[in-house]
């Protein structure tokens, strides 16, 4: 909280954030606003940067391990070298925070929500347009030599007045070099979401090409 322009000691209490995570945010020069959702691994929250007054959707990832905390970084980084690629969520800023060791990564807020809550509302013309430019975003990701393997309705995304699709969540992208904490993936263990994975993708890891 902000009283004539100086921060409060003490931050408002956000649901769904611990202490620790709402001075962590703080520090970095972000004011919590609400809690957007929550899964396994963590929190994602509305959050403000104070410096420039605009909205970031960040995901705390609490529950992380340390082989998830360094593919978390890893994401940050591919999503952040992919921010001129057409229809890919930008990702602002990333860290691991000092104190508790939690990684944090800071998004643009897509507000228009999810493909998973809009599909009722599709029209057939406006799927076929929503795929083709699925697969132009895709395409030039392929051409940098990554694979998503996990495209899904929750994983596209909108801005509120944009009618293109923006994909994000890139926690589990195949690269062509291992990276540090696990940059790919075992030989044969599918990755991804077992209702939306293409056959091949089910049947093996190593297939997904």
């Amino acid at each position: 909280m902000r009283q004539g322009g100086i921060m409060e000691n003490h931050p408002i209490p956000i649901a769904g954030l611990t202490p620790a995570e709402n001075s962590a945010l703080q520090r970095r020069g972000y004011t919590p606003v609400r809690l957007l959702g929550e899964g396994g691994m963590g929190v994602v929250i509305l959050a403000r940067h104070d410096a420039l007054g605009e909205d970031r959707a960040v995901k705390i990832l609490r529950h992380a391990g340390r082989g998830a905390k360094q593919r978390a970084l890893r994401e940050a980084r591919i999503m952040s070298r992919l921010r001129q690629v057409p229809g890919i969520v930008p990702v602002y800023d990333a860290w691991l925070d000092e104190a508790t060791e939690v990684p944090y990564i800071a998004m643009e807020y897509m507000a228009g929500g999810t493909l998973a809550q809009h599909c009722a509302d599709l029209t057939f013309t406006g799927a076929v347009k929503l795929v083709a430019d699925l697969l132009d975003t895709l395409e030039r990701v392929h051409e940098k030599r990554l694979i998503h393997r996990d495209i899904k309705p929750e994983n596209v995304m909108f801005r509120p007045d944009d009618p293109r699709p923006y994909l994000g969540d890139f926690g589990i992208v195949a690269t062509p070099e291992p990276a540090e904490g696990g940059g790919r993936t075992r030989i044969g263990v599918p990755m991804g979401t077992p209702a939306f994975m293409a056959p091949e993708q089910a049947r093996s890891a190593a297939e997904v090409d």
